[in-house]
């Protein structure tokens, strides 16, 4: 038996062992902030990230909180780019501590240590740099970058070269690494001729490098930006280098491997990202950054493409020892070997089927045949067509492009590939668009879309995109076609009319303020010219007319025939008052004012009655009530107008003016029985006293119409809404 002692210990052994599983299972998170100073989806940036967090993970067994951030500085050198990033930074990361910063080139390095009080305080600093780097708690790897060792390749494989064309861009990034190649180039001089490209457009360098003469190179560096200030994607402008250059092209970055160039003696990405990663790790388990020394690496390896060998006849043979051949396409032999041994055994055994095979085979080419012939038919009326026309399969990924849009966007076919068009839709429409798209492939049916697409210049244009699902003979759904046109001259004509719109909506609004203020002012004109005419004119007259009365009465003696003249000036100027009244009550209806619309208009209708002969009626339904003053005055001007014209113009022998609420709006009707006219010749008869009175009428939001026929008469109608019912009312005054 166990002494108590040798329990007890082996109890207290296993709950140590039980608390430190417990604790490994629960140790905490390392936190890692990886900075790529490229674009996202660059080949270069997937390989940096990809096996920095494979590593990461594998040494950490899942307790790695990771976080990668693509700065993108080539593309976007301004000085206000980094402070932009650095705000960025501090809201989003707001809260988190980082345990590692790790940062893959120069460029980052030295962002992290101009913020690094401010975004990270704390952190360990990891980073790989073409030259040892100092700051605290920071350790790294230097991988210096070796340009000259390619041309040294070079000359091994191309004994006879004397020169050496070297693309190079525009931006800040291209011109660090042009400077850095020259520095190292010139181990070469009195050897080779250096040509660099710096500052060409990229129309110019491409006609350079097709017509290169013979015992040259081309050395391709960076090309972000051509010498006229247009954005390159760096492996596009190597691909269209590689494809035209007559003669073979090289390359420093294994990342620009599989674009046309031969190769060289390379930097291998993931060699540096690795190096990084495993001195992260260490320090993530808990090693100090300061105790890790900084140590030189070399992360260049010599790698070739085969199929470049083969273009340029370069034989392997001649190859440094131990040189990577990469994209090599196996013989058939190689591919088909075992296929090739069983089917001669088949052959022997079961000649048959052979035969019965061979029959399939023919019937199934006749098929693939037919189905190339329509594919090659289709390809030819798509890219005849006149508009950008697409195709998807069932995995809503495009796979066909005609010509017209390639020729839009400036991209290869396999670049727009897949999802790889999005890239040239813009930012603020491409979340529309993919709903619209999406929902329209699940459900099956057609849609419609406008969005902005980038054109090969980099202006955004609008385009109408039309997609229709498209089926096999057998009604299996085989994905989507569609058609872009571009709309932009559309859209800006579009803009321009509404411009125009508003701009006459505004104007008529500014001749409809002025015609009110003009009408308002008539008003008030007319009223003092009433009041002068009545109160000083009109007086005075009557003052003449008596003044004449007590004149004769004076002359008793006076001869008949001076009696009787003066009798004529005193009926001449009773009638001349008389008139004048008449005249102001034309000019200015008192009587609106003291007796209300319908009393003014009973007695106006009255008065013309007396002086023309015409029978002009007044009917006012019953629930009326009261109205405003301003619509008051309005109906009744426009009674006033139209009844002048049908005594004046209509030879009528009767006419009628309604009057009546309906709906809140009070409604007026002006009919006669003259002569009327055509109906086309409404507008002709709107003479100016009409035209005042329309737009006296529309102030007011109401509207006002004339309708006439020929020997029946006319109707002039008016529809006036009460507008506030507190409004001040036509009340008759008192007192």
């Amino acid at each position: 038996m166990r002494s108590p002692a040798v329990a007890a210990i082996l109890v207290a052994s296993a709950l140590v062992g039980v608390l430190c599983s417990v604790a490994a299972t629960q140790s905490p998170q390392k936190t890692v902030l990886v900075l790529i100073p490229l674009q996202r989806g660059s080949p270069m940036s997937i390989d940096v990230d990809s096996t920095i967090r494979r590593v990461l993970n594998d040494g950490l067994a899942g307790q790695l909180d990771y976080y990668t951030e693509y700065l993108d500085v080539a593309r976007f050198p301004d000085s206000d780019y980094e402070p932009a990033v650095r705000d960025f930074f501090r809201r989003k990361y707001a809260g988190n501590t980082f345990d590692v910063v790790v940062a893959p080139t120069d460029a980052m390095i030295d962002f992290v240590n101009r913020y690094r009080d401010e975004l990270f305080p704390g952190a360990a600093v990891v980073y790989a740099a073409g030259s040892p780097r100092q700051g605290p708690k920071a350790t790294g790897v230097v991988f210096p970058l070796d340009m000259k060792s390619t041309i040294d390749v070079a000359i091994r494989l191309h004994p006879d070269l004397r020169q050496v064309f070297v693309v190079s861009g525009a931006s800040d990034t291209d011109r660090v690494y042009q400077d850095l190649a020259r520095a190292q180039f010139r181990a070469f001089d009195g050897r080779l001729d250096f040509t660099y490209s710096s500052g060409l457009a990229m129309s110019d360098l491409l006609r350079r490098v097709a017509g290169l003469p013979r015992q040259t190179i081309v050395y391709f560096l960076s090309f972000h930006d051509d010498g006229h200030g247009s954005k390159f994607d760096e492996l596009n402008a190597l691909d269209q280098v590689a494809a035209v250059a007559n003669v073979p092209t090289y390359v420093w970055i294994d990342t620009s491997e599989g674009h046309g160039s031969v190769g060289g003696s390379v930097l291998n990405v993931e060699r540096e990202a690795g190096a990084v990663a495993s001195l992260a790790l260490r320090v993530l388990k808990g090693e100090s950054p300061e105790s890790i020394p900084v140590r030189e690496i070399d992360a260049n390896i010599t790698q070739f493409d085969w199929r470049q060998l083969k273009r340029w006849g370069i034989s392997e043979s001649r190859l440094p020892a131990g040189s990577l051949v990469r994209f090599r396409q196996p013989s058939l032999w190689d591919q088909y070997k075992f296929y090739i041994v069983g089917a001669a055994g088949v052959v022997v055994l079961q000649t048959t089927l052979i035969a019965g095979l061979l029959v399939q085979r023919v019937r199934r080419r006749r098929v693939e045949g037919a189905l190339r012939e329509s594919e090659e038919r289709f390809r030819l009326m798509a890219d005849t067509a006149p508009v950008l026309i697409w195709r998807s399969g069932v995995d809503k990924a495009c796979d066909f492009f005609n010509q017209p849009w390639l020729q839009f966007r400036g991209r290869t076919m396999e670049r727009e590939l897949g999802d790889g068009w999005t890239e040239g839709v813009h930012s603020a429409d491409l979340e529309r668009y993919l709903a619209t798209y999406t929902q329209a492939f699940d459900e099956r049916r057609p849609f419609r879309i406008e969005y902005r697409l980038r054109r090969a210049d980099g202006e955004y244009r609008w385009v109408l995109d039309s997609g229709i699902p498209r089926f096999a003979s057998d009604g299996a759904f085989a994905g989507y076609i569609g058609s872009c046109i571009d709309i932009t001259e559309r859209q800006r004509a579009e803009a321009e009319l509404r411009e125009s719109e508003a701009s006459l909506r505004r104007s008529h609004q500014q001749n409809q303020e002025l015609a009110g203020r003009l009408i308002t002012a008539q008003e008030v004109e007319r009223a003092r010219i009433a009041r002068e005419l009545h109160d000083d004119v009109g007086q005075r007259i009557a003052s003449f007319s008596i003044a004449l009365g007590t004149l004769r009465r004076r002359l008793p003696a006076a001869p008949q025939p001076v009696h009787d003249e003066l009798a004529g000036l005193q009926r001449e100027s009773v009638t001349l008052g008389n008139d004048l009244r008449s005249l102001s009550h034309e000019l200015h209806p008192a009587l609106l004012e003291h007796l209300g619309l319908v009393d003014a208009l009973r007695r106006r209708c009255e008065e013309v009655s007396a002086e023309s002969g015409v029978t002009v009626a007044l009917d006012v339904t019953s629930e009326l009530g009261p109205v405003p003053d301003e619509v008051a005055l309005c109906l009744y001007r426009v009674a006033q107008e139209a009844l002048r014209n049908v005594v004046n113009h209509a030879q009528a022998r009767s006419a009628r003016v309604e009057l009546s609420r309906q709906n809140g709006r009070v409604a007026m009707r002006i009919t006669d029985d003259g002569r009327g006219f055509e109906p086309g010749m409404a507008a002709s008869h709107r003479g100016l006293g009409l035209v005042s009175l329309d737009e006296r009428v529309k102030m007011l939001q109401g509207t006002l119409a004339i309708e006439s026929s020929p020997h029946i008469g006319t109707t002039v109608s008016v529809m006036v809404p009460f507008g506030d019912q507190d409004a001040t009312t036509t009340s008759p005054r008192r007192g």
